[in-house]
């Protein structure tokens, strides 16, 4: 475990993007959710940080909290949000403002954080992982390919008004700096571990109109790096078919695993999944 400088996690958590999000180029943006994903409803509540992954600042790391640390953003249904940082005893506001939440034209969400960290506008895109955990995004002038991709998991259902976390007195100032970064295996790198990761939930690949127009068929074969909670971190294409490799790699960074297990704790690893086409 290495730990970080405050003021380089400080960046990298909250300086990922370099200017405002044109709303146009949001709309445009290709859109990677559940082919059902939950209302925009479900989005209302407490939403509690777990990691973020990537981003120029840590490529192929993980920055997760130290144990007794957490983050909770709370949307709420009159369209303001709170961003929070707790630990055992306190509580600190990070920012609070307006929140709009627009919904993509295919699946996913944006959501438009007013006053998001020093004043600045925040458009951060949104899709379900499951009803219960969040993948967000970042989103810049097209893209920012360089940004990290946050997971944030369901808190409490709903979130009252002007209310405040339970047990925790609110403090001003300046909130520690509660991260750490754990570096992801490389590719191909070994991992040992008694216990190989064991897939929950698997999302069939879609296949596209085109390819069955075409007779396009074949087996899709993806590296996998299934992360300690059992998500799918990254994915890569080892062995593709042209025109199927996308829809491969979208079915599979939805699925759901039991970790892998080292000494009785999960571990990161890399695996293969193959994926056949027709499903």
């Amino acid at each position: 475990m290495q730990l970080l400088r405050p003021q380089s996690l400080w960046d990298l958590m909250h300086s990922v993007l370099p200017g405002l999000i044109l709303l146009s180029s949001i709309l445009s943006a290709p859109s990677v959710g559940l082919a059902a994903a939950p209302d925009s409803i479900d989005l209302y509540g407490a939403w509690h940080w777990v990691k973020a992954t990537g981003g120029f600042s840590a490529p192929g790391a993980t920055l997760l909290l130290l144990p007794g640390y957490s983050l909770v953003l709370s949307l709420k249904p009159s369209g303001t949000y709170e961003y929070v940082e707790q630990d055992s005893s306190h509580e600190w506001l990070l920012c609070a403002g307006k929140l709009e939440i627009i919904r993509m034209p295919r699946s996913g969400f944006v959501l438009s954080f007013a006053n998001w960290w020093k004043d600045l506008d925040r458009y951060q895109y949104v899709h379900f992982i499951g009803r219960d955990t969040l993948s967000t995004y970042p989103r810049g002038l097209g893209s920012v390919e360089d940004a990290p991709t946050q997971i944030l998991a369901r808190g409490e259902k709903a979130v009252s008004e002007g209310s405040r976390l339970r047990g925790r007195t609110r403090l001003s100032g300046n909130p520690p700096q509660p991260f750490f970064v754990n570096t992801d295996p490389r590719e191909g790198e070994f991992v040992y571990y008694e216990e190989a990761p064991v897939p929950i939930t698997k999302v069939q690949p879609a296949y596209p109109d085109f390819a069955k127009e075409a007779r396009i068929e074949g087996k899709v074969i993806l590296h996998v790096l299934v992360g300690r909670d059992g998500l799918v971190w990254d994915a890569r294409v080892f062995r593709g078919v042209r025109g199927l490799d996308e829809a491969a790699l979208d079915a599979v960074k939805k699925w759901v695993f039991k970790p892998a297990m080292s000494n009785n704790k999960p571990v990161a690893v890399w695996i293969e999944v193959p994926l056949s086409f027709p499903p």
